[in-house]
């Protein structure tokens, strides 16, 4: 059966055909379109539906009005029973949509569009043409939307849009939604909220959610997807709706109560029919997630079955509640803004009366106050003179007084003259002393600050010199730590060179009585001597060595103690000796002992190196 959203789509098509915009489109365009309608409808004889279009009108009139158009429709079309309408809906939405489809920036996608059409078309006002919506019915689609979409609706949002239309057309509304409500928001989100708002307006969804049914023949729990309708609860697998597992078809009889909960089966409730003796399909048993929503599916079914009694679904009662309130609204605001301006014509008509009594009164006052003005002329100018001889009297008795006054007024004025100037005079000596005072005050303030700032002078000298005092304490300590280190190496090297001393000592004797026994022979008699055996000399590119290979040995010994011991025999520098002779001043001044005492021991190690060599050349000699 067709409606009046079949109509509003139907209008869309005929506008997107009104291309000069004075609400005429061309017959022959029309044809086409009527065909498509027909063809979508199911109609068998398409042909006689296109025929009959240019038979009911001449062949020179070649534009129809929509209004021509759509009694030729109703006639021809709407009224033939067995057809599918809601098939129109693509072919009109196919025909409208084309240029606004290619918008920029856009956020919804056809789809979206398409449902929000459907939307727009199922609340638009059918009084007049060209199709528009109310603004209150605008704010209602775009605040559930905006409610859907998880954000707050704000009225204030909407009061620009409602002033400057209180009728929009869709594309306007859509504009509305995408740049003032979406704008910043994700599309899948807010193609979600259209797509709830569409199932809640077009197909007439009460409510829908996740529920726990209880099964007619084995009496198990399964968690199922219910979506409520009018006159129908239906329930799927899934939330994708893709698996129906049954229909609860309502009509006048079923009701719905609570049940308390049993053991883990909480928040229960049961949709039977008065009649449900009769089969166990006509009672369902149902757990709900919690009381809150056993709560809200209680006054959905029972907003259902009440429709089920009226035949009309809660949605299109709801509408037409909004508009029968929003047509009272405005009926009385009409009749308050009709009786405003009566009251506002009665108002200046008695205005205007009132103005015309005051105006008459005035004119004859005026004249009633001339003829009294002139009879009261005389006597005023008798009493003016009385009055003026009286005011003369009165001026000079007051000049008189007033001479009295100024001289006694100069009297006192030249008295606190006098006083004022030996006031004066007071205050200027006061004056010079208390300048002299400051003066003094000042010179001793000068002299204190200069006494304070020599103080701090010689403060600071002071603080100079203890740090130099305190930074020559650190330099002696550290040369100090130096000398005593110097010393602990000393000892240990003398320590070693000792040990080394014995073990030469102790070896030159082996040698020495190893030779003994060697070359010991009898004293030769007279000048003869026995033959000595001789030491080969080193030989170099300079010719013979000073020393013999033995001998060079026991140097090279030597040599490695005095490195351990950390003497150097190396011939100085003349920087090296200046430097050795400032630190022996400057160790001599600190620790004259200390230096004294390595110097002895460093003479003895000398002495000691002295007569090894010395063995060692005797040795080589024998």
């Amino acid at each position: 059966m067709a409606t009046e959203e079949h109509v509003h789509a139907l209008w869309h098509a005929f506008d997107s055909l009104d291309i000069e915009r004075n609400g005429l489109a061309s017959k022959s365009q029309l044809k086409v379109v009527t065909a498509n309608v027909c063809t979508a409808s199911g109609v068998k004889d398409m042909r006689k539906s296109v025929e009959a279009l240019e038979d009911q009108y001449s062949d020179q009139k070649k534009t129809l009005t929509f209004e021509e158009y759509k009694k030729f429709i109703e006639l021809e079309l709407f009224s033939q029973g067995g057809l599918d309408f809601d098939k129109m809906f693509s072919v009109c939405w196919m025909l409208c949509s084309k240029v606004p489809l290619q918008r920029q920036n856009k956020i919804l996608h056809d789809n979206d569009t398409y449902k929000l059409w459907r939307v727009f078309n199922r609340l638009a006002e059918t009084d007049a043409y060209p199709l528009r919506m109310d603004h209150e019915e605008v704010a209602y689609i775009l605040e559930n939307i905006v409610i859907a979409m998880g954000r707050r609706w704000n009225e204030a949002d909407f009061e620009d849009i409602r002033k400057g239309l209180p009728l929009m057309s869709f594309w306007q509304v859509l504009h509305a939604l995408e740049v003032k409500f979406a704008a910043g928001l994700d599309e899948a989100c807010v193609a979600e909220a259209v797509s709830e708002v569409y199932d809640e307006i077009v197909n007439e969804v009460v409510k829908k959610g996740l529920m726990t049914k209880k099964g007619h023949r084995m009496g198990s729990w399964k968690e199922r997807w219910f979506i409520l309708k009018h006159g129908l609860l239906s329930y799927f697998t899934h939330k994708d709706q893709k698996e129906q597992k049954g229909v609860i078809t309502f009509n006048v009889g079923w009701k719905i109560e609570s049940l308390p909960d049993k053991g883990n089966f909480k928040n229960r409730v049961l949709i039977q029919t008065e009649e449900h003796m009769k089969g166990d399909k006509n009672k369902y048993e149902i757990c709900c997630p919690d009381p809150k929503t056993k709560q809200e599916w209680i006054m959905a079914i029972e907003q259902v079955l009440e429709s089920c009694e009226t035949g009309i679904s809660p949605q299109k009662t709801a509408f037409m509640k909004r508009r029968e309130q929003r047509a009272k609204r405005r009926q009385i605001k009409s009749e308050e803004e009709k009786k405003k301006v009566e009251d506002n014509e009665m108002f200046e008509k008695q205005k205007e009366l009132l103005e015309a009594e005051k105006e008459a009164r005035r004119i004859a006052e005026e004249k009633v106050a001339e003829e009294a003005a002139l009879r009261q002329a005389e006597s005023e100018r008798t009493s003016e003179l009385t009055a003026l001889l009286e005011q003369v009297k009165l001026h000079l008795d007051e000049e008189r007084q007033a001479k009295k006054d100024e001289e006694t007024v100069r009297a006192l004025q030249a008295k606190l003259l006098e006083e004022e100037m030996e006031k004066r005079e007071e205050l200027e000596k006061l004056k010079a002393e208390q300048e002299k005072l400051l003066q003094d005050e000042v010179r001793k303030r000068e002299e204190v600050e200069e006494e304070r700032l020599q103080h701090i002078k010689r403060l600071e000298e002071e603080q100079q010199k203890l740090e130099l005092l305190e930074q020559e304490r650190l330099a002696a300590d550290l040369k100090l730590q130096e000398a005593s280190d110097k010393l602990r190496s000393a000892e240990s090297a003398q320590k070693e060179m000792a040990a080394r001393a014995q073990d030469i000592e102790k070896k030159f004797l082996e040698m020495d009585a190893s030779k003994q026994q060697k070359f010991k022979v009898e004293k030769p008699i007279g000048l003869a001597r026995p033959i000595q055996p001789r030491v080969p000399q080193i030989l170099t590119h300079r010719g013979a060595g000073a020393f013999t290979p033995k001998q060079f040995d026991i140097f090279k010994q030597i040599r490695l103690l005095q490195q351990a011991a950390g003497v150097d025999d190396s011939p100085p520098s003349e920087d090296k000796v200046c430097e050795s002779e400032k630190t022996e001043r400057d160790d001599n001044n600190e620790t004259p002992d200390v230096i004294k005492e390595q110097e002895e021991k460093n003479k003895e190690i000398q002495n000691l190196e002295n007569t090894e060599n010395n063995q060692v050349i005797v040795d080589d000699q024998i």
